[in-house]
């Protein structure tokens, strides 16, 4: 993704803290770094921030509407996930039967015990002490 975007002359910068950014005739238009250094936005200033980081602290509660900073306030946060996208050329092949073909979503786990501990953990802001895993394979028919 990294490439993509530096190929048409994006850049990504890591570990660079922002204190604010910046808005100009209610557009983003660039950012404040913590140590100081301000960032142009020649076309858009793309961050993947929990909307709390950013409405009310990286840009001031004047910049959006009351109502939107209401809502944004009352925004909860749902568990962490990661995702590994494959591009396969068939369907998996369940070793558990012909059944798990039919769904989409295919909960791993060894057991429902462990598959109901996991979400209260995640939703607590707990790391699982065990992950569960979701198989999906979204184009069945």
């Amino acid at each position: 993704m990294c490439a993509l975007l530096t190929s048409d002359g994006g850049e990504v910068r890591l570990n660079a803290k922002v204190a604010a950014i910046e808005t100009e005739c209610g557009r983003a238009s660039g950012v404040q770094l913590a140590e100081g250094r301000r960032i142009a936005a020649k076309r858009a200033v793309i961050g993947n921030l929990y909307p709390q980081l950013v409405f009310g602290h990286l840009l001031p509660e004047t910049a959006t509407p009351a109502l939107f900073n209401q809502r944004v306030g009352r925004i909860r946060p749902g568990p962490g996930t990661m995702m590994i996208h494959l591009a396969l050329n068939g369907p998996l092949d369940w070793r558990g039967g012909e059944a798990l073909r039919r769904f989409a979503y295919v909960h791993l786990a060894p057991d429902l015990a462990m598959m109901s501990r996991v979400y209260p953990e995640a939703a607590s802001g707990l790391l699982p002490v065990e992950p569960a895993d979701i198989a999906c394979e979204p184009l069945k028919r």
